[in-house]
């Protein structure tokens, strides 16, 4: 499927009050465009918009917090970690700005040493997938969960071995 016929790479969905968007890597991974899909989810509607144009990022992670939706992202380096950007704008289909890395930790300038993959929501707090590829041996990939903290329009990803609080 090529969507809006615009090549598909990375991609993620995102879902606000019953509407769905693909959010995905396109123009040889040039710029990222976010697609409204259809009511059954099945089709893009037709309406899109570009953000971070000629910036080459992939792998968009996206929320909303405190009224901005922000895109975490990694740059076009092959299978090799680099460090994340993040990006915030009011309006989905709005321009997006690039701020800088989230990341904090061992390792923070590589995303530790991973890519960002998903954002989702768990007991009211936030949570950043970062998948770890072993390109020689798939099988031995493996993911990290890590707490988002929300700081007014800031955010950070900081590491931890234990991203889950013990009830």
């Amino acid at each position: 499927m090529k969507p809006n016929r615009k090549d598909c790479r990375d991609m993620t969905l995102f879902e606000e009050n019953g509407k769905g968007y693909l959010i995905h890597s396109s123009d040889f991974n040039k710029t990222l465009y976010i697609s409204e899909l259809t009511d059954d989810f099945l089709d893009v509607s037709g309406l899109y918009t570009k953000i971070l144009v000629d910036q080459e990022r992939e792998a968009p992670a996206i929320f909303k917090a405190n009224n901005y939706y922000f895109t975490i992202t990694s740059g076009c380096s092959g299978w090799s970690p680099n460090a994340a950007l993040y990006s915030r704008t009011p309006h989905l289909f709005s321009p997006a700005k690039l701020i800088d890395n989230p990341c904090e930790g061992p390792n923070y300038r590589s995303t530790f040493n991973g890519q960002g993959t998903f954002v989702f929501e768990d007991k009211g707090e936030l949570f950043f997938m970062v998948d770890h590829w072993v390109p020689k041996n798939l099988r031995d990939s493996g993911y990290s969960i890590l707490p988002i903290k929300v700081n007014n329009r800031e955010i950070t990803v900081s590491w931890t071995e234990t991203p889950f609080s013990r009830d």
